[in-house]
């Protein structure tokens, strides 16, 4: 009986974690985004519930200490879709992981891209400030000769009609002085 009793421990703890197993698996059934992912997994949760039903017919022979024909045969099956469904994880778990080096270098060279990106802009924007420095400079010495030739001019108004009063009182002081 105590043989019974370490047997039966350590396949109820096998079938705890199978049925732990089986609420994971539906998880990632439901989460899964691709067909191929999503179908894989619902293989693998056929095996799992297959495995919990080959523990319970086991656990059954060994409380009722009764031999049943076929057992060898049920563990053989264990054994062998263990086998697979552990071939199978490991495949499924390679095609994620290239799943994931592929986005992971998907990832970087966008990373590359935009630093290339920021670097560019930036090379750009300090020749944007450089060219808009430059302009304003120019823009102020042009207002500035703008100022001195709009009052050259306006000095240049004030004196013609400066000269032109003073030819008119010339005209007027001459023709007066000829009048006399």
């Amino acid at each position: 009986m105590v043989h019974n009793t370490v047997e039966l421990i350590l396949v109820g703890l096998g079938l705890f974690f199978l049925i732990y197993a089986s609420f994971v698996l539906l998880n990632l059934i439901r989460k899964s985004k691709t067909i191929v992912v999503k179908s894989s997994w619902i293989a693998f949760f056929c095996f799992v519930v297959f495995f919990m039903a080959g523990y319970i017919v086991f656990i059954f022979s060994l409380i009722e200490e009764i031999k049943i024909e076929g057992l060898n045969l049920v563990i053989a099956n264990i054994f062998f879709f263990g086998a697979a469904f552990v071939f199978g994880i490991s495949h499924l778990n390679n095609y994620q992981m290239k799943k994931s080096d592929d986005l992971a270098d998907r990832l970087m060279a966008n990373t590359l891209e935009v630093e290339g990106f920021r670097e560019t802009e930036k090379k750009y924007s300090e020749e944007l400030e450089d060219r808009e420095k430059e302009l304003k400079e120019k823009i102020d010495e042009l207002e500035k000769f703008k100022k001195l030739i709009v009052g050259r001019e306006l000095k240049m108004v004030q004196l013609k009609k400066r000269i032109n009063d003073l030819e008119e009182a010339a005209k007027k002081s001459n023709g007066e002085s000829q009048i006399k």
